[in-house]
């Protein structure tokens, strides 16, 4: 598991991520924290890490999590040179196609991905798990208090301007 792991550290940091200064191994304390996780999780057996193999290299690698009976995607990273193939998405795709006889006694496996994410084009079944906020001084109480009057706010100029759409386009149409 601990040459998988470094592998993947190696594949993660190639790219953007590298360039960035935004993958695990840029960050001496997001590297330990990833480290002691993995380690953890591993020795508890909640760890599960994907690859893609080519000619005797990782050309793919995802890190993923257990808790309870869902699977949950932590990382992922791909070797940039053969980035035109696609590897880490062929490797999400892989995952996909085998999560039922690999993990059947996982009820399912969230990607983790943003919704905005090339990863909810791919994996499009998606389930809230939470959705909030959490404040812990009455600053926070005022910030949140005024992000959710701007939120009803503007929820409010939509709706009266898809009204305002939606009534030119029944006038259009009934005028023909």
């Amino acid at each position: 598991m601990e040459k998988s792991l470094e592998e993947f550290l190696k594949l993660e940091n190639m790219g953007w991520k590298g360039q960035k200064k935004s993958s695990l191994v840029s960050n001496p304390n997001d590297l330990r924290f990833f480290k002691e996780m993995s380690a953890a999780f591993h020795g508890a057996g909640r760890l599960f890490l994907t690859e893609i193999h080519l000619n005797g290299n990782i050309i793919a690698s995802t890190v993923n999590l257990i808790s309870g009976r869902a699977g949950f995607g932590f990382k992922l990273g791909w070797d940039t040179r053969y980035a035109k193939h696609s590897p880490g998405i062929v490797n999400l795709a892989q995952i996909m196609e085998h999560a039922e006889e690999a993990f059947s006694d996982l009820e399912y496996i969230d990607s983790s991905a943003s919704p905005n994410s090339y990863v909810s084009k791919i994996w499009p079944a998606r389930r809230n798990l939470a959705d909030g906020w959490l404040t812990l001084s009455p600053l926070g109480n005022a910030a949140l208090t005024s992000i959710q009057l701007a939120q009803k706010f503007k929820a409010a100029l939509s709706s009266s301007t898809t009204r305002s759409n939606m009534y030119g386009h029944l006038q259009a149409v009934q005028s023909i």
